[in-house]
């Protein structure tokens, strides 16, 4: 099912994440994602037409070679937000990766079961991150301890902190692309 993985993401009660200074210990049966992620701009022309779009795409491939992508749009105000997540066509995904004008990066998820809790870890090759979310349909998140298991990786939350959402690292990753192109071309 696109959007779900591991736990039902439209009934999520809240969430909480940590920068790490590396990965955790993780054994033989993690489930591995690689995801390639974009996020498209709210008018965009694909040469037969011009539409409205806005939202993200996302490609996610398994270790068994299972491939999904779907596209998730965002409507609504800052009080009541409505996530449109819809399955599509990976030559689809590939247009629309095009249309994202480098508003992109890639990533490597890790899904781990902790006690009693769903953990991603992430990491991001191109800016040298690696992050754990908790997710979980308490809201209380707060209380729940990090597990021994990612405690010796933490470095330090990062919840509330601006430039910690996956927008702000396709954003990120677009401006150092732009100066490394502008450097090399210079």
């Amino acid at each position: 099912m696109i959007g779900a993985t591991w736990f039902d993401s439209k009934n999520v009660g809240s969430s909480r994440s940590f920068v790490l200074r590396g990965l955790p210990e993780m054994d033989k049966a993690t489930e591995i994602l690689w995801i390639d992620q974009g996020y498209l701009p709210f008018t965009m022309s694909t040469g037969e037409m011009e539409w409205a779009a806005g939202g993200r795409i996302r490609r996610l491939l398994r270790r068994n070679g299972d491939c999904e992508c779907d596209l998730k749009r965002h409507r609504g105000t800052d009080q009541i937000t409505l996530n449109e997540i819809s399955p599509i066509h990976e030559m689809m995904f590939s247009r629309l990766w095009e249309a994202a004008k480098g508003l992109t990066f890639r990533k490597t998820r890790y899904l781990l079961r902790l006690e009693t809790h769903f953990w991603y870890v992430e990491s991001i090759t191109e800016l040298g991150l690696f992050m754990a979310r908790l997710h979980s349909e308490e809201q209380d998140v707060a209380r729940i301890e990090v597990p021994s298991r990612l405690g010796s990786v933490v470095l330090r939350e990062v919840t509330d902190e601006p430039g910690y959402r996956s927008i702000d690292f396709a954003h990120r990753l677009r401006r150092w692309r732009e100066v490394r192109e502008q450097a090399s071309a210079g």
